[in-house]
């Protein structure tokens, strides 16, 4: 029988190889992940798969980090998500 994931995290970047290679570190540490590479879809994404941390690049096309922050903590659903602001 598998553990529980530690946390569900959404690694959001519009650098792919660097959300994949931060998404597979963390899965190698016992967690699930998640992977967007934009605004919009980090939004979505968050929305349906209530995570419980995400880790936000600021710089993101569609809208920045700081957006999609704003959008989730006017959501009451993710109210106890842990935001991370990550900057290349």
């Amino acid at each position: 029988m598998e553990p529980e994931p530690k946390a569900r995290i959404l690694v959001v970047d519009d650098n792919v190889d660097a959300a994949r290679t931060l998404a597979e570190l963390l899965l190698l540490d016992g967690h699930e992940t998640h992977v967007a590479h934009d605004g919009p879809s980090a939004v979505e994404s968050a929305r349906r798969l209530r995570p419980d941390v995400a880790i936000l690049d600021l710089g993101l096309p569609g809208f920045s980090g700081l957006e999609v922050a704003r959008r989730l903590r006017e959501d009451p659903a993710l109210a106890g998500l842990f935001l991370v602001a990550l900057s290349g």
